[in-house]
């Protein structure tokens, strides 16, 4: 079953340092945040029923589920814009998923993109097959692709911390847009909450390689964590 792309709406980010300068240390830490380097898209929940998709043996892996789980599609996007003289290192987006207590975890039933080898992911189709799993059609992928070598590998599958995470290799640099996809499957009308976070290590001019947390500019996050609070349900 191939599921139309969500629209994501974008925020405006600051990356606040997450060391201080240290006396005596040449390559110091500066104390200012950043702006404008990296926009986060969405998160959009769609939650899969039954009655509303067209594959028929999707809609009977959902007919069969529904007494125990659901399932809820959260797309995702990031976009990277380093300024002149910058270079994005690493980033890492993180999906904290929470419940009720007494309450079975929800958990990333499936992530995609799984790996990539180049960031050539602007725009994709999703897949969702009949075991639910989801799939990026279009993305160039590869199984045999070194460690080394790996753009955007995803991590925590099957858990409540599913992260991406975004590695600068010899070909291929950290920015542009890229889009995320996210399975969360949960116990039968439990209510699920979703805590967006994102870390981004940054070399700069006369710096060594900094790491930043990512908050919106808008406020909406938990300033202790640096956290944009959603309902996944």
């Amino acid at each position: 079953m191939l599921l139309p792309e969500a629209g994501l709406d974008w925020t405006e980010t600051v990356l606040a340092p997450e060391s201080r300068a240290t006396k005596g240390v040449p390559e110091a830490t500066p104390d200012e945040p950043l702006a404008t380097r990296i926009l986060l898209g969405g998160p959009v929940c769609r939650p899969l029923h039954a009655d509303a998709v067209d594959d028929p043996g999707v809609a009977a892996t959902l007919t069969t589920e529904r007494d125990a789980s659901d399932y809820t599609m959260v797309d995702l996007g990031v976009t990277f814009n380093p300024a002149d003289g910058e270079r994005i290192q690493n980033a890492w987006v993180q999906v904290m998923l929470s419940v009720p207590a007494g309450i079975e975890p929800a958990i990333a039933w499936s992530m995609t993109p799984e790996r990539l080898a180049s960031p050539d992911l602007l725009t994709t189709e999703i897949e969702v097959r009949t075991d639910l799993k989801i799939l990026s059609l279009g993305a160039k992928t590869s199984r045999a692709v070194t460690r080394q070598d790996t753009f955007l590998q995803a991590l925590n599958p099957l858990r409540a911390d599913p992260t991406w995470e975004f590695s600068r290799t010899s070909s291929a640099e950290i920015v542009g847009a890229l889009r995320m996809a996210l399975m969360v499957r949960s116990a039968v009308g439990s209510p699920v909450r979703g805590a967006l976070r994102m870390v981004a290590v940054i070399r700069r001019k006369r710096f060594k390689a900094i790491p930043y947390t990512v908050l919106a500019a808008d406020g909406n996050h938990t300033p202790e964590a640096g956290a944009v609070m959603f309902d996944v349900r």
